[in-house]
């Protein structure tokens, strides 16, 4: 390639790239991510599962995105969701255990991914 060449990335000058995308409404993995830990923690909260102040709930999302995100596979971030879940000072307490917690995520996570 030389330096006159264009890069050809498949957009049009008049393309309006502030657009969502194209694809049928199709989510990103970030969308499945928050959509999933939302019902997860609401559910937490429904159920007595957790208590915590609803004025927390973004920041505590922020610390559950984080944590998915550095995960190397899915039952690693069910596990990191967990152990940031148990320490944040965004929670009061925690009631449910691991496998009740994780129980729960997985379905979360299933639903969400199904479009459910």
């Amino acid at each position: 390639m030389t330096e006159t060449d264009d890069l050809d990335l498949g957009f049009d000058e008049d393309d309006d790239l502030d657009a969502p995308p194209k694809n049928g409404g199709a989510r990103g993995i970030g969308e499945v991510i928050d959509e999933a830990l939302v019902s997860a923690i609401g559910y937490f909260v429904e159920q007595g599962t957790i208590e915590m102040s609803p004025l927390r709930l973004e920041h505590l999302l922020d610390e559950l995105q984080k944590a998915t995100l550095k995960a190397v596979d899915f039952e690693d971030a069910i596990v990191r969701v967990i152990e940031a879940l148990v320490e944040s000072k965004h929670v009061e307490e925690v009631f449910g255990t691991d496998e009740e917690l994780a129980q729960v995520l997985r379905q979360a996570f299933k639903l969400v991914a199904e479009g459910e």
